[in-house]
């Protein structure tokens, strides 16, 4: 059965231009790791983009909100570590939002233009 995924944005500190977002993956987790990805394709895109250089402040927590350590794979890719008690894996991180375009997440006091492929991990495999 898949895992249940969901998607949080808190758009609140807009003059920062500094979107806070997270996914949170139900388990269970029997491999004791979970691993993310980011996308590197942008709809209609005809290039590889790597929106991952706008994403910093990553962390890992459980459902306790308990601290999980992390390891990156490569620019794209983490491995979050997972004990088997854990129920919920949350990945969250910041997302700089500079760019007003139709290809990417832009954040301002005024609006949120919220491009998904350029705001959030995904789970490779849950």
């Amino acid at each position: 059965m898949p895992a249940r995924l969901t998607f949080h944005a808190d758009a609140t500190q807009g003059g920062s231009r500094r979107l806070r977002a997270a996914v949170d993956v139900e388990g269970p987790f029997p491999n004791g790791r979970l691993d993310f990805s980011f996308p590197r394709w942008i709809p209609g895109s005809y290039t590889l983009r790597d929106p991952v250089q706008y994403v910093d402040g990553i962390e890992a927590f459980d459902e306790e909100g308990q601290p999980l350590s992390w390891k990156r794979l490569d620019p794209h890719r983490l491995r979050v570590s997972v004990p088997s008690t854990a129920k919920r894996v949350r990945v969250e991180h910041e997302v700089m939002a500079l760019e007003m375009t139709v290809r990417s997440t832009h954040l301002d006091d005024g609006h949120l233009h919220l491009m998904p492929p350029f705001t959030w991990y995904l789970p490779e495999d849950a």
